[in-house]
């Protein structure tokens, strides 16, 4: 809570109303999406009331609630340049989305992305005068991605200054910025120009993944994890490549947890660098097994070159396993090299194949890193992580009711405009 004068440590004993709008949310899988759910599930069990708007997984719109959270669920559509990905489209979802802010009067509105969803709620949320927070969990990477045909570099760039040029003219409108780390933080200046950012973790369940590392059974073979999409942006095809450079005598098995549509391609890779037999492709796991993944893992990977914090990164600190991480955005404050693990340039696949080759052949080195990635994972737990946005939520209420008093000093019969 460093980041938040101490009076805001007092403010939990009211209840609040809560919307979330998202442009990813479950079924759909992408750290966005799981973030969003854990924040709605985690305040809920606070005693929020909390609404989520996130565009629908089966196109028509529709309203539901699951375990408390009342879902509304806006008109979508799958794009076919754009992989995976479902996005409502503003025009189609204005006049819903009004009538739902004005009909459930929040307290605060949490909008986590600006492409469309966001967007319209972010305009919405200001026209009636209501509390606005954004946090961020985007760069331009992670919409490349997912475009279907091949994009020259110089287009790629256009696109992605296009992006942040977008994202800063959406969330310029917020009463508070947040992203999840202080290099997330620093990129928004960068790309988007927007300063006063606060940086919020994202969380992780720390006791959920500690104990069942505790309970686990190690593999005598010592296994690599990935978890996470296979796209071109996680460089899943460098780790195979650091993989085939061990030793022939260095025994390492490779976990790949995570589905997309580099998935053959790898499998291509693998088979013809002779590391095939060495590979597990899991595909998507559900929660419970994805826990018992972390528990029985000895090493996490993550070669990413656009995470601004990485979910998965954190799940693997909280089993206590050390980590070998890409030099990139948000992982290297997830990493104190030489003592939970290692970070490497994007790119240098020697160097990685160095590092795995160190700990594979290392027991007592990788327990010792192990416990040190406890260390790390502690300031991130998940209940703090609430702590902070209540908290923060409160001060935006207290700021907005301030413009409110002063504008009706100023002219009583003042309105904030409607469309």
């Amino acid at each position: 809570m460093d980041a938040f004068p101490q009076f805001y440590a007092n403010y939990k004993e009211s209840i609040m109303k809560i919307v979330i709008a998202a442009d990813s949310y479950p079924p759909d899988v992408s750290g966005n999406a799981i973030f969003s759910q854990n924040l709605a599930r985690g305040l809920r069990a606070r005693g929020h009331s909390v609404h989520i708007i996130a565009p629908s997984p089966v196109s028509r719109p529709y309203i539901t609630n699951v375990a408390g959270i009342s879902e509304h669920r806006m008109r979508s559509h799958e794009f076919a340049y754009l992989r995976g990905l479902t996005l409502s489209v503003p025009w189609e979802i204005n006049s819903t989305v009004r009538r739902i802010l004005q009909g459930i009067n929040p307290d605060v509105v949490h909008v986590q992305s600006h492409l469309s969803v966001g967007r319209v709620v972010c305009k919405y949320a200001n026209e009636l005068g209501l509390p606005l927070v954004v946090t961020n969990h985007f760069t331009p990477e992670n919409l490349l991605d997912r475009i279907s045909c091949c994009v020259p570099k110089f287009i790629g760039k256009l696109l992605a200054d296009m992006a942040w040029w977008d994202l800063a003219n959406v969330f310029q409108r917020a009463d508070r910025l947040v992203a999840p780390s202080p290099a997330a933080i620093a990129v928004m200046k960068e790309h988007a120009h927007l300063g006063g950012g606060i940086s919020i973790s994202n969380g992780v369940n720390l006791p959920v993944y500690q104990a069942a590392a505790q309970k686990a059974e190690k593999d005598p073979i010592p296994h690599l994890l990935y978890v996470g999409r296979l796209e071109k942006q996680k460089h899943v095809d460098d780790i195979i490549t650091a993989l085939a450079l061990l030793q022939p005598s260095t025994k390492l098995h490779f976990d790949i947890v995570g589905t997309g549509t580099k998935k053959e391609d790898l499998r291509r890779k693998a088979a013809e660098l002779r590391v095939i037999d060495r590979v597990t492709f899991h595909g998507y796991l559900d929660d419970d097994a994805l826990i018992e993944m972390y528990a029985r893992s000895d090493i996490f990977v993550n070669a990413s070159t656009g995470e601004l914090q990485s979910l998965a990164t954190l799940e693997a600190l909280s089993s206590g396993i050390p980590v070998i991480l890409a030099n990139a955005v948000g992982l290297p404050h997830l990493v104190s090299p030489g003592v939970n693990g290692y970070l490497f340039q994007p790119g240098d696949v020697e160097a990685l194949s160095d590092y795995l080759e160190d700990l594979a052949l290392n027991e007592q080195k990788r327990k010792f890193m192990g416990k040190m990635s406890l260390d790390i994972a502690k300031p991130h737990d998940f209940e703090k992580t609430l702590d902070n946005y209540e908290a923060l939520y409160r001060s935006a209420q207290e700021e907005n009711a301030k413009v409110r008093q002063h504008l009706d000093a100023i002219d009583p019969d003042y309105v904030f405009p409607q469309e």
